[in-house]
């Protein structure tokens, strides 16, 4: 959460591309939906509130330049479902394999093999992927309507902006970036 003038911007997942950065989502979720063996897995319930990295500018820069005062704004255009998400990463992917979908447990399961795997490696996570099980089941839906209002930022669709990060990935994966 960052604090300016007063307001703290809530910030959820946020879809866009920083010039010269791989995409966060690439040490995680777009690993997941790769097809190994013929499938991807990936969790079946729940989903999260989004956003492009566009509003997240625009909203910031709106608080900073008009003063907008408040105690948290949560920065957000829309509301989508991992299984959404699934779908919309092979379609835009070209990956048409099966997905496995986890249940709550086996995701916990793969968070600690993740774990200590990293531990293996000697690298860590930004966010105990086990830990992390109940949050990712939920739905963290929120709803948009006052923050696109008071803070004046655009609405926007999310898919472009997956659409770039998944070709940054793929570029990343083969070696080309």
């Amino acid at each position: 959460m960052l604090t300016s003038y007063g307001s703290a911007r809530e910030i959820p997942y946020v879809f866009g591309t920083v010039p010269g950065r791989i995409p966060v989502w690439s040490t995680m979720f777009f690993p997941m939906l790769q097809p190994r063996w013929g499938v991807g897995v990936f969790f079946g319930a729940g989903g999260t509130a989004v956003a492009t990295t566009r509003q997240i500018a625009a909203a910031t820069l709106n608080i900073i330049t008009q003063g907008i005062a408040g105690d948290a704004w949560p920065i957000a255009a829309q509301n989508i479902t991992w299984r959404d998400l699934a779908t919309t990463f092979q379609a835009i992917s070209g990956e048409r394999r099966r997905i496995l979908w986890l249940k709550p447990r086996l995701f916990r399961a793969f968070g600690y093999v993740d774990l200590a795997i990293q531990r293996l490696r000697r690298k860590q996570r930004g966010l105990h992927t086990a830990r992390l099980t109940d949050l990712q089941f939920s739905d963290a839906f929120l709803d948009p309507a006052e923050s696109i209002a008071s803070l004046g930022y655009p609405q926007d669709d999310y898919r472009p902006a997956f659409a770039e990060m998944i070709r940054l990935w793929s570029m990343h994966a083969a070696g080309r970036a």
